[in-house]
């Protein structure tokens, strides 16, 4: 049997009693033709390890019983709330027929042999049941589109937890603005205040189980008077944690999250290479450098499917779902593409070589810390060598940019000075308060604002090499297809000269003498 993906988009508002009775005479104040679904009771099995190996790759697998049949759904733990709120997750369901709550017929699913791949052996079980009573409203934009609003009163059977009560706003279709209409109209008339956890998660903080969590991105604290080497060490130690925390969940492809945290520990930790390199064995560096290039590439493919495949949902619900042949073509194109990257990543954390890489990484760390006292650089205090390190990263990045100037330079000029702000940003991250620059949080704050804008600036060119390359690979494109494909390639364009536009005025502000190091 099938599996079927979409995305999900809604509002979550926590509520009590009163404001829950209150929801049906709010929404008529809206004058949209409104319908009264009923009520309906809902059970919900959520099944993982006993280690909570979905709950760390970022997904929850849920047995959902409803009133005619039941649905396996294997969605995405980590909202990826835009600024205004709306939570976007993503969700893969199976009709579950008449499979049990049982945690060997949910791993012969569809679902379950999915997510087989990152269990090594291990066998699902059920870890939570919550029930719920949900009343349901649909209401029908007289312009166009369809918003569903639940009513939810959460308990957990045979569980200490808190009973909840939960007012979603969910888009079925159309723009996404309507969704957002009847959120905020809600959140005025009855006071209500955004959900910050899923029930899922709610529920599993209440228990008396250990949740697992994720490694923090920022450096161990760091003190002026540490061994350069001890600091290095640190950094390699906590750069391994994160590359084995996210390897799951990267594995999985379901998440977009862990692949593109992965992403980004490999990248600090060729920085890091860079800058703690003096104290290391330089046969040792030049081999885990390379091994991280190749693993670094691996990834970049697959973000770069996540981001395209991202940034056409979000038009896609943007403008209500409407889009053109050529346009559904290339999404069909781009799903092929990414499916292939994902593949190449899952072969690529399976295979010898990824093993050898974490190999490497212990043994570089254990170097980093009792070789510190034999190097120059490794015996000398973090407060001694932070200031030159940083200030060469910074001229490094001023030499850069200086001679890319936006609105005439080619996009790998502009890349090379975003790398650089990368390496600025990460350094100052590694050492911290004990670099000996006061100035170096600042200095990483301004680094970072250029890094964003930069990022967008290269997803939008990718975008449009994307669009070229699949307008070079098909052959079943109609004249009017390709017209329409070549409009999008040169708004692509347009948006890039946008934020070329911005990069200057950021950079201005970057490229002034008070806030060198």
């Amino acid at each position: 049997m099938n599996a079927s993906r979409q995305q999900e988009h809604e509002y979550a508002f926590e509520s009590c009693a009163a404001s829950a009775r209150q929801v049906p005479s709010a929404l008529q104040k809206l004058g949209w033709p409104m319908r009264d679904r009923g009520l309906r009771s809902i059970r919900d099995h959520y099944f993982d390890t006993s280690d909570l190996t979905l709950y760390q790759a970022g997904v929850a697998l849920r047995l959902r019983e409803k009133q005619a049949n039941s649905e396996l759904t294997l969605k995405t733990i980590a909202a990826r709330a835009d600024a205004d709120g709306m939570n976007r997750r993503l969700e893969i369901s199976q009709d579950a027929g008449r499979t049990g709550a049982d945690g060997r017929r949910i791993a012969a699913t569809v679902l379950g042999r999915q997510v087989a791949c990152i269990l090594d052996g291990r066998a699902l079980r059920e870890i939570l049941v919550l029930a719920q009573k949900r009343h349901v409203f649909d209401l029908e934009c007289p312009k166009g589109g369809l918003v569903q609003v639940s009513v939810d009163y959460v308990t957990a059977p045979g569980a200490v937890i808190k009973a909840r009560w939960l007012v979603e706003a969910e888009l079925i279709h159309g723009p996404v603005r309507r969704a957002r209409g009847v959120a905020r109209h809600l959140q005025q008339a009855l006071r209500l205040t955004a959900a910050t956890a899923s029930k899922f998660e709610s529920a599993l903080q209440q228990t008396r189980r250990t949740l697992p969590r994720p490694p923090l991105d920022t450096a161990p604290l760091v003190a002026a008077a540490d061994p350069f080497g001890i600091v290095g060490e640190r950094v390699f130690r906590l750069h391994l944690h994160r590359l084995r925390w996210f390897a799951p969940g990267a594995r999985l492809g379901v998440n977009p999250e862990a692949l593109h945290r992965m992403h980004t520990t490999v990248r600090r930790l060729r920085t890091a290479l860079l800058v703690f390199g003096p104290c290391l064995p330089a046969r040792a560096v030049k081999a885990l450098n390379a091994d991280l290039r190749w693993l670094g590439g691996v990834l970049s493919r697959a973000r770069d499917g996540d981001v395209q495949t991202d940034l056409l949902d979000r038009e896609s619900a943007a403008w209500g779902g409407g889009a053109t042949d050529a346009m559904e073509i290339y999404r069909e194109w781009v799903a092929q593409e990414r499916a292939k990257a994902h593949r190449a990543v899952r072969r690529a954390l399976v295979a010898r070589r990824y093993a050898r890489l974490l190999e490497r990484m212990q043994r570089l760390a254990e170097s980093a810390a009792t070789g510190a006292a034999g190097a120059a650089w490794g015996a000398q205090d973090v407060a001694q060598v932070g200031p030159r390190l940083i200030r060469a990263a910074w001229r490094k990045v001023i030499r850069r940019g200086r001679k890319a100037q936006p609105q005439a330079c080619d996009d790998d000029a502009l890349h090379k000075v975003r790398i650089s702000c990368k390496r600025l940003r990460y350094l100052c991250e590694f050492l911290g308060a004990g670099s000996g620059v006061p100035s170096s949080v600042r200095l990483a704050a301004r680094a970072t604002a250029l890094q964003n804008c930069l990022g967008a600036q290269q997803d939008a060119a990718i975008a449009g090499r994307w669009m070229q390359e699949f307008l070079h690979d098909s052959k079943r494109l109609a004249a009017s297809q390709r017209a329409s494909l070549i409009e999008r390639i040169r708004r692509q364009a347009e948006r890039r000269r946008m934020l070329r536009k911005q990069f200057a005025h950021l950079w201005r502000r970057f490229d002034r003498r008070k806030h060198a190091p």
